[in-house]
């Protein structure tokens, strides 16, 4: 399978799960939609890095209980977006991104990059 690419809006103060993207409805990942992932490569809007983007396992992520995050960094007075994160690939097996769920303190818009197995 070829390289995807999806943009997954987030709300402010309201967590999302990244299969959100396929349009299956809020928090729900149909498994034919679903598809394993070798590698998964996230990152926050270069144009527009507004808050920190707190990513967990789970629709309780907030930004005081998650696994990792992408943070807004200032440089000479000017909000500019991190480096992207990247997951995988592990020897374990695939990961989906039903796996994950995303949470900011503003909306703005995640960028998700997945190699499918």
């Amino acid at each position: 399978m070829a390289f995807k690419q999806f943009k997954l809006t987030l709300l402010a103060n309201t967590p999302t799960r990244l299969s959100d993207v396929y349009g299956d409805g809020v928090g729900i990942a149909l498994a034919r939609n679903d598809i394993p992932y070798r590698q998964i490569i996230l990152t926050d809007d270069p144009e527009d890095p507004t808050a920190a983007i707190y990513i967990g396992a789970s629709n309780l992520v907030t930004n005081t209980n998650f696994a990792f995050y992408l943070l807004v960094v200032e440089i000479a007075g000017t909000a500019a977006a991190t480096s992207p994160v990247i997951l995988g690939p592990f020897e374990t097996g695939p990961m989906k991104l039903s796996d994950f769920w995303a949470f900011s303190t503003a909306a703005q818009a995640l960028y998700i990059g997945g190699i499918p197995y």
